[in-house]
């Protein structure tokens, strides 16, 4: 078979590609996150089922444009993100005023690490998620095998809490260990899967970022 030699355009393209991936595998920032204000409620967020639908693309998806994987990631990171479900987080960081830390609940955090994850979801449209997510020690919660996602959003708040608001966005699925949590109703917003987080959930999480854990509060 003979070889078809690379076009300069090609060429570049491939070089660009490759050192992006390089930076963004190697997550070189210093753990700091500058844009994210240090007094400000947190939002525990999941993605699959709360703004992302794969439909057409999910979470594999998004690792192979972010890797180089994808012959045309723009494409994925076009059509990733439910454009309601992203309206829906941009009106409530706005009504925040940008008040607000996002922590990655969501099972994405064991297959990115945090530049690549911020990468992909200020491409993709959430560029205040990117840019106000937690520092590299903070910016998801713990991995625990065979434990649900409350015991993981209990374990950050162990170690990483100081009385903040907070609220937690999951869906139904991936989210149910959280209907039996003794933390307020308020701060746990549940989406139906295949629908995401509607307008409807706005009042609940608006609540919960900016009212401080009460004393007597569990979680």
């Amino acid at each position: 078979m003979p070889v078809v030699p690379v076009t300069p355009e090609e060429e570049s393209w491939f070089q660009a590609r490759l050192e992006l991936t390089r930076s963004l595998a190697a997550d070189e920032d210093d753990g700091t996150n500058s844009d994210a204000p240090q007094v400000a409620g947190i939002l525990f967020l999941d993605l699959d089922d709360v703004v992302c639908l794969a439909c057409p693309f999910g979470a594999r998806d998004a690792l192979d444009a972010v890797t180089a994987k994808q012959v045309d990631p723009e494409r994925v990171y076009e059509r990733l993100l439910h454009p309601p479900a992203v309206r829906v987080l941009t009106q409530l960081h706005t009504e925040l005023q940008g008040r607000i830390r996002y922590v990655i609940s969501s099972t994405w955090r064991a297959f990115f690490n945090r530049s690549q994850l911020r990468h992909v979801l200020a491409q993709a449209g959430l560029s205040t998620v990117a840019h106000c997510m937690e520092d590299r020690a903070r910016w998801a919660t713990p991995v625990l095998p065979e434990h649900d996602r409350h015991q993981e959003i209990a374990a950050w708040l162990a170690l990483h809490h100081h009385g903040e608001p907070f609220a937690v966005l999951d869906d139904i699925w991936s989210g149910a260990s959280l209907q039996g949590s003794l933390a307020p109703p308020w701060r746990i917003t549940l989406c139906d899967e295949d629908v995401g987080v509607l307008p409807r959930h706005l009042v609940a999480l608006t609540r919960a970022l900016r009212t401080p854990k009460g004393e007597h509060e569990y979680w």
